[in-house]
């Protein structure tokens, strides 16, 4: 299913968990219109006060020399500008966090948010 439309789902949900979706649109050719759809169809799926947890990888991560791929991150500017109609954010704040890798564990920051629906 598409997140960016979510048709079928009409007031539907109290709670809403987002582990790598959001941070994952910025690899869209729009990026920022994905975010704003993302965050309209998300609205219409939920019902009044429900409350979407979001984990976000953050834009404060170095970026990987010598790749040339999308690289998943997001800045507060873009999460509060995405979330802006009809959403109020209740929390965002920045954690670094250890991420599991293949022989490997990183130390990366991600966003952290409870961002509940008007």
């Amino acid at each position: 299913m598409d997140v960016c439309t979510l048709s079928g789902f009409d007031r539907l949900f109290d709670t809403v968990i987002d582990i790598g979706c959001f941070h994952s649109l910025g690899a869209l050719p729009d990026g920022a219109a994905a975010e704003a759809s993302y965050a309209s169809a998300l609205r219409e799926a939920c019902k009044s006060d429900a409350v979407l947890y979001l984990r976000a990888f953050s834009a404060s991560n170095p970026q990987p020399r010598d790749y040339t791929g999308y690289v998943p991150s997001v800045t507060e500017n873009q999460i509060r500008t995405a979330l802006s109609a009809g959403w109020v954010i209740d929390s965002l704040e920045e954690k670094k966090i250890a991420v599991v890798v293949p022989g490997e564990v990183l130390q990366v920051y991600a966003w952290f948010a409870a961002i509940r629906r008007a």
